[in-house]
């Protein structure tokens, strides 16, 4: 009989099921779609240990310093650390390793061994003779190379040209780097070797299980770094996770919201049902099991929607991360494609989620209405507070306050409180104009990540609550005018105000539902908008002026004095010297330039300025220094690059935050010490049809060539696939909402079938239950709509502003058609949604409707 009732309840009203079930199952689509991205990158990272890494476990040489990918010694490792090695592990492969630019392509590792002893740790027979390469399987698909083909690989000393003897297809032979992100490797034999000082490195095979590689500890006096362990366990798709829970935040809690609304409405319509079964003898535990078997039925089908659309979800999420890696890759930056993976964790987890979370509702909602006698009442929803609850907010809120930082938290905790209990317009204008006011004047420090978060979530708690409270205090001080209106004889006014009074805390709970999605959809517009127009102005204004960069090769560098030579379509060349000074104000970058710098940059500088900056020792400054002489020790950015201390004259300053690549001080070249070797940069100009034979130009020489115009679009074109991300999920964050407002909506109707009947009977017009029924509703949202538009926009002008202070040129945008056009789309949807229960009133039959309305509940 328990489960006949429970199916029966279920199925009387599949409308309202339905919708409960999808603003569920959206939210647990989120959840299942962020610990897909989990799935996959942990799956693309086995598949990369098989496909890239095979034998190699660990990494073992000398502690040289390096710069980027380049190692700037090749320090020979004594024979007699190599036998060490082979006595503690299983396998040692000797090699050579520096980089070489393929074909004018790509820059990739060059691995020279012995033949034998690679055989011997791939397990594999190779025949490699001097002039022969093995190209590894991903160069070899990225530049459509065959067995036989010629390849010319640019090293620093020069050039060497190589056939392919062997495509190594997936293992060791197919390394791509410690982190699987390089073009790939070409191994060549050892005589072929650019240096003479074999072996300079050495690869390492366990032969252990994985999880017992950081275990092994080795006495050697070479670093031994875990590179395939590290790989694996590197954070990667546990941060990706994170991220995409914490922006699908809102939406889930929202979807959340919506089935605790749900809960409530379920046992209030079936309050009649229960006091009856218990009339005639079923015992407690039947109707507890009553509850629970129908809230089973809900969770179970919301559970495997969810997680079933969260496959999709997930697909796009990772398709659209994949697209913003791909655009930002290089010559020197290539990783494999991502496939999507949903792991059996996932899928219980999700569907875990989406049953035990609505169980414990139903479960306490069943636990409240069964340990009560069995008499009728009617179940109102009141946002009274109770006294322990009064207590317990005020006591966390006192606590707080001895706390600095959460202070502001500590006064929102005690305004609540307060508000709530005693619900006082007085008290709600006093309270509201105090956290708004203590909201705006909060400044959002960018110190460190921590507290920056800090105090932006107190900055938005405290603006958010103190709009919501002024909006009801004025809905409360207007109350007289509505009962003016209402004594005219306005009828609907009187029928859906008093609706509103009667159900106060769905109402508030849609409104507040609606405002904080809103508000979070406004901070986000304004500082995309900001965003936009700040890489806009980058990509106009390019690196003072100029829009190409060629960085030398740091081993090149490093190597002795070399110069970096102009192509004839760069227009404006200027060279630029870079080192780190170290100072009493900290660590600054230096650019020492030459004369066409001042003559061809858009540095804004006074004639005066220019003149005093050709002075010996002159520098200018981009950061506000007090002192007229800086004191400080010149490093150079390359290991053993050497230093010296050095004096300088302060003749003039800039704001270092108006360019693109913001250095700290600016000093001709004159003044640079010949004996500390910089990183060497030429700057020009180039028009778009030129840049690409610039660019193959300067890769010839084993240069690093950037045409910022195509870099900054890169950057651009990234930053809109992850804006059109966080778009996708607040979407889904409003689908959870208009779910939750088609849930109210319909069981409002439902449960006043027999009243509207009986009052169409007595003479009400149909016109007029509409026009009631509109305004209770969209008084609930358009007070949602003032809450987040208002409180989202000083939030976003506000982080916008301190982004402003930050950066220089970041131009606080407040894109008003796009936040209107939103609040639109939302009102239409919202005015859509009422326009079913409107047209079935129109339509409703008084006597009909009195007939129908018995039935339900």
């Amino acid at each position: 009989m328990v489960l006949k009732i429970a199916w029966r309840n279920f199925t009387k009203n599949l409308r309202i099921s339905f919708v409960v079930i999808l603003g569920l199952a959206i939210s647990l689509s989120l959840v299942t779609g962020a610990f897909s991205l989990s799935d996959s990158i942990n799956a693309w990272k086995w598949e990369r240990i098989r496909k890239n890494f095979g034998k190699v476990d660990a990494v073992a040489e000398p502690k040289n310093p390096s710069f980027f990918l380049f190692s700037f010694t090749a320090s020979k490792i004594e024979d007699s650390e190599i036998e060490k090695l082979k006595e503690q592990v299983k396998k040692v492969l000797p090699v050579l390793e520096t980089t070489a630019r393929l074909n004018d392509a790509l820059d990739v590792l060059v691995i020279a061994t012995n033949p034998d002893e690679l055989s011997d740790f791939v397990e594999e027979k190779i025949r490699l003779e001097p002039g022969e390469a093995i190209v590894g399987e991903a160069i070899a698909n990225a530049l459509n190379l065959k067995l036989g083909n010629k390849i010319t690989l640019l090293f620093p000393s020069g050039k060497k040209v190589f056939t392919v003897k062997m495509i190594g297809e997936s293992g060791f032979l197919n390394f791509k780097g410690e982190t699987a992100s390089m073009p790939g490797s070409v191994f060549i034999h050892v005589s072929d070797s650019p240096s003479r000082n074999f072996p300079s490195k050495c690869y390492l095979h366990y032969g252990l299980p994985l999880e017992k590689h950081a275990e092994v500890s080795l006495s050697t006096g070479l670093r031994v770094r875990n590179i395939k362990y590290d790989f694996l366990k590197s954070p990667v798709n546990r941060s990706l996770t994170y991220v995409t829970l914490a922006f699908s935040g809102i939406s889930i809690f929202v979807g959340f919201l919506v089935f605790y609304m749900f809960c409530e409405d379920v046992i209030r319509d079936r309050n009649f049902t229960l006091v009856t079964l218990r009339k005639i003898g079923i015992q407690k535990r039947k109707e507890w099991g009553l509850l629970l078997l129908e809230g089973f039925m809900y969770s179970l089908i919301s559970a495997s929607i969810g997680t079933t659309l969260g496959v999709f979800v997930g697909k796009f999420l990772l398709n659209r991360f994949q697209t913003v890696v791909e655009t930002l890759s290089s010559t020197f930056l290539s990783i494999d494609k991502v496939s999507f993976h949903l792991s059996l964790r996932t899928i219980f987890l999700s569907l875990g989620l989406g049953i035990i979370f609505p169980m414990i509702l139903f479960s306490l909602k069943a636990r409240e209405v069964t340990s009560k006698p069995p008499v009728y009442r009617e179940l109102e929803e009141k946002t009274s507070l109770s006294s322990k609850s009064f207590i317990l907010m005020l006591s966390v809120g006192m606590f707080l306050f001895f706390f600095s930082n959460f202070r502001l938290l500590s006064l929102a905790l005690i305004s609540l409180a307060l508000v709530v209990k005693f619900k006082n317009a007085f008290l709600l204008l006093g309270f509201g104009t105090l956290n708004l006011l203590l909201g705006i004047l909060t400044k959002i420090t960018l110190e460190s990540e921590s507290a920056f978060l800090l105090s932006a979530l107190n900055k938005g708690l405290t603006i958010f609550l103190g709009i919501t409270l002024l909006t009801f205090s004025i809905v409360l001080f207007s109350r007289k005018i509505l009962e003016h209106l209402v004594s005219n004889g306005n009828l609907p006014l009187l029928i859906g105000f008093s609706y509103v009074q009667r159900f106060p805390k769905k109402g508030i709970t849609i409104a507040l539902t609606f405002a904080f999605l809103i508000f979070s959809v406004t901070i986000f517009d304004i500082l995309s908008a900001s965003a936009d127009l700040f890489v806009e102005k980058k990509i106009k204004s390019g690196l003072f002026g100029y829009n190409f960069l060629v960085l030398e090769n740091p081993f090149k560098s490093f190597l002795g004095n070399v110069s970096i030579p102009v192509h004839e379509e760069l227009k404006d060349p200027s060279m630029a010297y870079l080192y780190l000074f170290k100072t009493n104000f900290g660590e600054k970058t230096i650019a020492f330039v030459d004369e066409q710098f001042l003559k061809g940059s858009n540095l804004k500088l006074s004639a005066g300025t220019a003149k005093s900056l050709r002075s010996p020792n002159a520098v200018l400054v981009g950061d506000e220094i007090s002192e007229t002489v800086i004191k400080g020790t010149l490093k150079s950015l390359l290991p053993l690059g050497g230093r010296k201390e050095e004096t300088f004259k302060i003749v003039g300053k800039y704001n270092k935050n108006d360019y693109l690549v913001p250095v700290d001080m600016i000093s001709l070249s004159k003044n640079k010490p010949n004996s500390v070797k910089p990183i060497m940069v030429l700057l020009g100009k180039v028009i778009k049809d030129n840049s690409l034979e610039i660019k193959k130009f300067y890769l010839s020489k084993f240069s690093y060539p950037f045409f910022l115009d195509e870099e900054l679009a890169k950057l651009y074109s990234g930053i809109e696939g992850l804006v059109d991300v966080i778009k996708f999920i607040f979407f889904f964050g409003f689908l959870s909402a208009i779910s939750g407002l088609i849930l109210f909506v319909l069981k409002s109707y439902l449960s006043r079938v027999r009243i509207m009947g009986t009052l169409r009977a007595v003479g009400m017009k149909a016109s007029q239950l509409m026009m009631s029924f509109l305004i209770e509703h969209l008084s609930f949202l358009i007070g949602g709509i003032i809450v987040g538009t208002i409180s989202g926009s000083l939030m976003g002008v506000s982080v916008a502003e301190t982004m402003s202070e930050n950066l220089g040129t970041f131009i606080v945008s407040v894109p008003i058609d796009s936040i209107l056009l939103f609040l639109l789309i939302i009102l239409t949807i919202a005015v859509s949604v009422m326009t079913i229960p409107i047209y079935l009133i129109s339509k409703l039959s008084p006597l009909e409707a009195m007939k129908e309305g018995s039935d339900v509940g």
